[in-house]
């Protein structure tokens, strides 16, 4: 009777737990950059399990684990491969990550500065560094990734802070554009002083 017992309960659990893992809702989430590699552990330094195509529709399995100050999460496409995203390369809508693509320029606040560009959010150590008036693509996105621009160069994907991104006159066009009227400015004031000058002189 005992063993009878116990076997039903265990039968009963067993049903339980895998109705309560069918009905468990999976969080789906899209790839955000071209050719994301999924890797088999939380490290870049880990072997690359499988290279996601940009908006690439995955499960979210867990929580984010975080590793030397990087977030990673863990990852399934497609029911097969399994392994480890920067958290900041997935995002939750299933919504074009590109809105609009459009050609900028790198502006940087002071001359003679050059503006760093991350390949994640989560870098400290820039990949590289921009000068003044370098054009890159603009990939306005959905994701917010608040002070930061994702931006295309030389045909890799970058973060860059928004401020150092425009549209119009970069800085050095601008104090371009200054030195010309000033000199311009000068120019017309000796030939005006020139004629006036002259005219001066003829009437004497």
């Amino acid at each position: 009777m005992k063993k009878a017992v116990l076997l039903i309960l265990t039968i009963s659990c067993i049903v339980f737990a895998a109705l309560a893992g069918a009905s468990a809702p999976q969080k789906t989430a899209w790839i955000l950059l071209p050719d994301t590699e999924m890797r088999a552990e939380p490290s870049y330094v880990a072997d690359v399990v499988y290279v996601c195509t940009q908006n690439a529709e995955v499960t979210v399995i867990g929580e984010p684990v975080e590793v030397d100050g990087i977030s990673w999460q863990k990852i399934s496409f497609n029911n097969a491969k399994v392994g480890y995203v920067p958290q900041d390369h997935i995002y939750y809508t299933a919504q074009s990550v590109t809105e609009k693509i459009r050609v900028v320029k790198i502006t940087p606040e002071k001359m003679g500065v050059l503006v760093p560009i991350y390949k994640t959010l989560d870098d400290v150590v820039a990949a590289g560094e921009l000068s003044d008036g370098d054009k890159v693509v603009l990939l306005e996105t959905k994701a917010d990734y608040g002070d930061y621009s994702l931006v295309e160069y030389n045909g890799e994907n970058f973060f860059v802070e928004s401020k150092y991104l425009t549209d119009t006159l970069t800085l050095n066009q601008k104090i371009a554009v200054i030195i010309s009227a000033a000199i311009i400015g000068i120019i017309v004031c000796i030939v005006t002083i020139l004629l006036l000058s002259r005219k001066k002189n003829l009437n004497k």
